[in-house]
């Protein structure tokens, strides 16, 4: 009896050993787990302002070097009269231009879209933050007018997921990668200073260097939500020969999580 005993003691103790360890184990992920999200919305909410420092003080050197126009004492005059210095030289020279276009694609009013569209370069439609060149569909400005009217599937880049041709018709791209939530009514608007959210990495200060980038984002985060939903659009702006700027670029971008 004893000797069974005896024998079932070291059993016994090996398995509230190995429940032990298990515990321990799995609150050391858990708890490893917590830290590690913790230290990546920390990683990432350093990452956006960092960015935004980069991306401003980047297009800011290009601007100072073209002059927009403005003398350095009207520019001083401006960063004292204004919040938001910085963004003051931009709005100033579109003078309401990324509204009308953003109230333009709201309506689908594709006539008056087409008027701010540049005539020589058209708009280059880019479905995620990294511009392809090669394979975003440009349209010219001529045929802006009739996009909406075309029911004609047209390859608009690749899916930044799978690689995967987006092959849809003009109102489908629309639907789903221009105007797919109410931009008119954004919670940011930043200027130049697109806040990279997604994975996708972004290059549009490289493809657009002389430009001036408004980016109209929505939040659709909420309780009938997984995580976080931002969408946004940046419209991209270019001046012509003259000085006048148009319309050359509509970029969509969304991130979830």
């Amino acid at each position: 009896m004893n000797q069974a005993g005896n024998q079932r003691n070291p059993q016994l103790f090996l398995v509230i050993g190995m429940v032990v360890l298990i515990i321990i184990i799995t609150t050391s992920l858990i708890v490893g787990g917590q830290v590690y999200w913790w230290q990546k919305n920390i990683a990432l909410q350093e990452k956006k302002e960092l960015q935004r420092q980069i991306n401003t003080l980047q297009n800011e050197l290009v601007f100072l070097r073209e002059d927009l126009g403005m003398t350095v004492l009207e520019k001083t005059k401006s960063q004292k009269e204004r919040n938001s210095p910085n963004d003051a030289i931009y709005i100033d020279n579109l003078s309401g231009m990324e509204r009308q276009v953003i109230t333009a694609l709201k309506n689908r009013d594709l006539n008056q879209l087409a008027s701010l569209v540049h005539p020589e370069k058209g708009v280059r439609f880019s479905p995620f933050s990294y511009v392809n060149t090669s394979s975003d569909r440009v349209v010219p400005q001529k045929k802006i007018k009739y996009l909406l009217k075309d029911p004609q599937k047209h390859i608009w880049g690749h899916n930044d997921s799978d690689g995967l041709t987006i092959n849809m018709s003009s109102k489908e791209y629309f639907d789903n990668y221009v105007f797919d939530s109410d931009y008119a009514n954004a919670d940011e608007v930043n200027y130049n200073a697109t806040i990279g959210r997604s994975l996708t990495v972004s290059n549009i200060f490289e493809i657009y260097p002389r430009s001036i980038i408004v980016e109209f984002g929505k939040d659709h985060s909420g309780p009938n939500t997984r995580g976080e939903d931002w969408r946004s659009i940046k419209l991209v702006f270019e001046k012509n020969g003259v000085g006048k700027w148009f319309l050359v670029g509509i970029v969509h971008d969304r991130w979830t999580f």
